[in-house]
């Protein structure tokens, strides 16, 4: 293989490259690994106890779409609407209750966001928050891991 450099052709030893390239596509593992562990690590000891059970690499396979990078959900409502919902959805999580809520929004170009916080039928405390396209129910898929960040989960 030839390679050019400052106007410079030098040969490189296929081998080496590939070489490189596959440590290259482990520190990128690794990376995704530990941004999936730092996610992870942010859920509520109330939430998700099958998602906590899971290793760093596990949570990450399971979530191949997900960039792990923190949503906080509260901020996507309106101002007037924030303090209300943040108190509300934290008391949901610490006291393991239901807690619903959605804004429809006024304008065309808008989402519609809801909030689900639901004790399920075995026993598990598990949380979504969804960002839908206007009268569509097409958006973008959260869960709820604390009673400030989400994690992306899928579009649709």
């Amino acid at each position: 293989m030839i390679a050019k450099n400052d106007g410079m052709e030098h040969v490189i030893d296929k081998t080496m490259t590939d070489f490189l390239g596959q440590e290259k596509v482990k520190k990128e593992d690794t990376d995704w690994t530990k941004k999936a562990s730092i996610m992870k690590n942010k859920i509520h000891p109330n939430l998700w106890l099958e998602l906590r059970k899971l290793s760093a690499e596990e949570f990450r396979n399971h979530f191949m779409d997900s960039p792990f990078n923190p949503v906080y959900f509260i901020k996507k409502f309106p101002r007037w609407r924030q303090k209300e919902i943040a108190e509300a959805v934290k008391k949901a999580i610490e006291t393991k209750t239901k807690y619903t809520t959605t804004y429809y929004t006024q304008h065309h170009s808008g989402r519609d966001l809801k909030i689900e916080i639901s004790l399920c039928s075995d026993g598990e405390l598990r949380a979504w928050f969804s960002s839908e396209y206007m009268n569509c129910g097409n958006g973008d898929y959260y869960l709820i891991l604390n009673e400030n960040v989400a994690m992306f989960c899928e579009k649709d």
